[in-house]
């Protein structure tokens, strides 16, 4: 169990309209690190999925957060 949930799934599988759909049904989520500290914010910008991103941003995803594993941001894994 690498500690991820399904937001972090949907965002890193480039889902979107699930992450629109998870993040309405518990916004809470989106502050939820998997075992290894990344956000689903990071799912969704290592794998280049613009439109998850924008949810999560929206949603209070911090842009800057450091929680990732690696010492990473988001926007550092979107380049």
């Amino acid at each position: 169990d690498n500690g991820c949930i399904a937001l972090h799934l949907a965002a890193h599988n480039r889902h979107p309209e699930t992450v629109r759909l998870l993040l309405e049904a518990d916004r809470s989520t989106v502050q939820m690190a998997s075992n290894d500290g990344n956000l689903a914010l990071h799912c969704a910008a290592r794998c280049g999925c613009v439109e998850s991103c924008r949810l999560l941003l929206e949603a209070g995803s911090v842009v800057d957060a450091t929680t990732n594993g690696e010492g990473f941001t988001a926007l550092a894994l979107a380049l």
